[in-house]
């Protein structure tokens, strides 16, 4: 009861990322999902990915090009992970610059991590990472 309908809640995905890219134009948000092999099947949440355009366009503008990433679980039943790329900035606070969610940490989630990452930074000048800052 306190933590409510998770599935309930997972269908309303759709609608929150129609709603940030209607209120934070130029953000990232790419979202994939599921198709079951069953006849009309409701699609079903896979990842999803966060770039705000503010973040994206102040980390290439005013910051150092260094940034962190990492993962970390999520506790709900569905289970997941989300994944960050995060920076320090002029004042040594956290910055963030993209996250994603995706159901489990693997090749292939961080290389689609990255690749929509890159595309949102830029590639025009070497970019330093660090895992598990």
């Amino acid at each position: 009861m306190i933590h409510g309908k998770y599935t309930k809640q997972f269908k309303k995905v759709w609608d929150y990322t129609h709603e940030l890219l209607k209120c934070n134009k130029g953000s990232s948000v790419k979202l994939l999902k599921d198709t079951p092999s069953i006849l009309n099947a409701i699609p079903v949440f896979k990842r999803l990915y966060i770039c705000f355009d503010a973040c994206g366009r102040g980390f290439v503008a005013g910051c150092r090009p260094f940034i962190g990433v990492d993962g970390c679980f999520l506790k709900w039943p569905t289970e997941g992970q989300m994944l960050a790329a995060v920076r320090r900035d002029g004042n040594d606070q956290m910055y963030p610059i993209a996250f994603a969610i995706v159901e489990r940490e693997t090749k292939e989630s961080w290389e689609w991590f990255f690749k929509l990452l890159l595309h949102d930074v830029g590639t025009d000048h070497p970019i330093t990472f660090m895992s598990d800052q």
